[in-house]
């Protein structure tokens, strides 16, 4: 979680010390591909949040919003260094 995403969480939180939301994680193991004969030639990640609402993040670079709930992600010839974590934030009440 950086830090954007940390104030975008506590905002939505406001003042109240009691607030509450609901997270969730979401984890997809990716390394067991380095021990493929190769790369993955062509990966494509696509995220639906499905309420705008929701607040979602993940740690990759060059993800594109590509509706007020979708995000994609692509790459080729790719090798996973680590698993993929995503955590979504839903809207409070």
């Amino acid at each position: 979680m950086d830090a954007s995403f940390r104030s975008r969480v506590l905002s939505r939180l406001g003042p109240d010390e009691y607030a509450a939301t609901t997270a969730y994680a979401l984890r997809y193991i990716l390394t067991t591909a380095n021990s493929w004969r190769g790369p993955i030639g062509r990966f494509h990640l696509a995220i639906d949040k499905g309420d705008p609402r929701m607040l979602v993040t993940l740690c990759r670079d060059g993800i594109r919003k590509t509706s007020p709930t979708t995000f994609e992600w692509r790459a080729r010839d790719w090798r996973p260094e680590r698993d993929l974590t995503l955590l979504f934030v839903s809207p409070p009440g």
